[in-house]
């Protein structure tokens, strides 16, 4: 099985919710904080710019839900649709 590299920095202007269906995986938030997430364990955020990280050569299986939210927050003085992630 090839491993595939992390997928690259991403932003969602949204409230995620992250279900682990089968783990376990790896979320690193921009100021290099790591939360290693389980089978059965939930993630909520909220316009965090992270990175989903698996470190191991199984499948890992998650369920997102994504409710749209308003682009109030600001990063660094700007809106989240105008910064560069």
């Amino acid at each position: 099985m090839q491993l595939l590299p992390p997928k690259p920095w991403h932003r969602t202007i949204s409230l995620d919710y992250a279900a682990v269906l089968k783990g376990p995986i790896t979320c690193q938030l921009d100021n290099q904080k790591r939360v290693t997430l389980d089978t059965g364990d939930v993630l909520v955020q909220r316009g965090t710019i992270h990175a989903w990280i698996n470190h191991t050569k199984e499948w890992t299986r998650m369920l997102f839900v994504v409710e749209g939210a308003y682009d109030t927050v600001s990063f660094h003085g700007l809106r989240h649709s105008e910064a560069s992630f």
